[in-house]
């Protein structure tokens, strides 16, 4: 059962090199016999086993014609494969021609070919034992004599050594490539619970927010003189964001394409000026630590996509100047390029973290972080046809630059309630 497990495994793992190695041998095995025969002559060679290899691969490579009867097996099909066309090919010419340096070197070749293309310790281990044995005993049993003393004894050691290099080789790569899959796999589970936990959370968020909303219609009714009251009206509107980031949160966990009939021409400046009036500072001097500048500009976007990038780069820039009392964090609309760039003057970031930053899950030594904040800002900008970038300078500064593109039809009426 085990050795039918690491079958399977192998099968698996070697899925991406099966056509490339079975063309190797469709075409290499023929090509070779008729080197051996005519261009550089060997005492031995047999067209017929040569030609049995290229059949065998090529009856690899149309697998996907085989009766489903066949296809069950093909894992056990593989690993055969393996060991005829390689070890007990290249032992029993390699015996025939006794082992002379051609040969001697056309056998460790096949050795670290065979080391190429094995993905488990265990399956490389088996075919070389099993193809090694079944070629000294075809060569005792067709030759009908000793076979044992037409093998070098000083070939042994570098056969050995191949074998013993081959397979540590083989194992610590291996092993590389498990804790590889076991860091996806613990990655996938991470991202499969955040989705539930988060699909949660909207879904939960729904029911407060609409008494909230209820309530306040309610008061309107009952006290008139509140329907246009600047308060209400802000109350409304961060009801109506709230709703959109929970239908935004959880198109996202179910990776629906984003819903572009929700894009307006809105202003680059009023965009920013939204952000910092509706973002939830803890106090006034946080508040005070944030401003903006520049000119302004218009594009086709999603107001609430965009304003969640802006409370992720600004909650971020907050939390690494906390403890440095007199650090501010301004915002800058460049026109001339359309560019909004948010700058603080911080602890900056190190050069080699700066390309993982926005990579899901990847935290640059953020208590509590989970490393989806760039990740998201990264995706709803690419999704606005724009980008967005870091450029820092270790305890000097990090600023955050996003690339919007131009606006189809810029005479369209500019939106300046975002």
């Amino acid at each position: 059962m085990l050795l039918k497990h690491y079958i399977e495994l192998e099968a698996k793992y070697s899925k991406y090199i099966i056509t490339p190695l079975c063309w190797l041998s469709l075409i290499g095995h023929p090509c070779y016999w008729a080197i051996w025969t005519y261009f550089y002559p060997q005492p031995y060679d047999s067209l017929i086993l040569r030609c049995s290899a290229a059949a065998f691969s090529l009856a690899i490579l149309l697998r996907k014609f085989w009766p489903k009867s066949i296809k069950k097996h093909f894992a056990i099909i593989w690993i055969v494969h393996g060991s005829y066309i390689l070890p007990f090919l290249f032992t029993y010419i390699g015996l025939k021609n006794q082992f002379n340096f051609v040969w001697s070197i056309c056998h460790m070749g096949m050795i670290f070919l065979l080391i190429l293309y094995t993905a488990q310790t265990i399956i490389m281990l088996f075919s070389v034992l099993t193809g090694t044995v079944a070629g000294f005993v075809f060569h005792t049993i067709s030759s009908q004599s000793s076979t044992l003393v037409l093998f070098p004894i000083e070939y042994a050691p570098l056969f050995f050594f191949g074998i013993t290099t081959g397979l540590l080789l083989n194992y610590y790569s291996m092993k590389g490539v498990s804790e590889y899959e076991s860091k996806i796999s613990l990655e996938r589970q991470k991202t499969h619970h955040l989705k539930s936990l988060a699909g949660s959370i909207a879904h939960e968020m729904r029911n407060p927010l609409s008494q909230i909303h209820g309530s306040l219609h309610m008061l309107e009714r009952e006290l008139p003189q509140l329907n246009n009251n600047e308060y209400t009206q802000i109350a409304h509107k961060v009801i109506r964001s709230g709703f959109q980031l929970i239908d935004l949160t959880m198109d996202a966990i179910n990776e629906k394409p984003i819903n572009k009939e929700n894009f307006k021409i809105i202003s680059a400046q009023n965009l920013v000026a939204d952000v910092l009036w509706e973002y939830a500072f803890v106090d006034n001097q946080q508040k005070d630590k944030v401003s903006m500048r520049g000119g302004d500009f218009s594009f086709l976007a999603d107001p609430v996509m965009l304003k969640y990038v802006f409370y992720n780069l600004i909650g971020n820039a907050l939390y690494y100047v906390k403890t440095l009392p007199d650090a501010k964090i301004v915002i800058t609309v460049l026109a001339n390029t359309r560019q909004i760039v948010v700058r603080d003057i911080g602890p900056g970031i190190e050069p080699e973290a700066i390309p993982k930053l926005f990579d899901g899950f990847y935290t640059s030594d953020k208590q509590d972080g989970t490393g989806l904040g760039l990740a998201y800002c990264k995706r709803t900008m690419k999704a606005l046809g724009g980008d967005i970038r870091c450029e820092s300078e270790l305890g000097e500064y990090t600023a955050f630059v996003l690339s919007f593109p131009k606006s189809p039809n810029t005479s369209l009426h500019v939106d300046k309630s975002c």
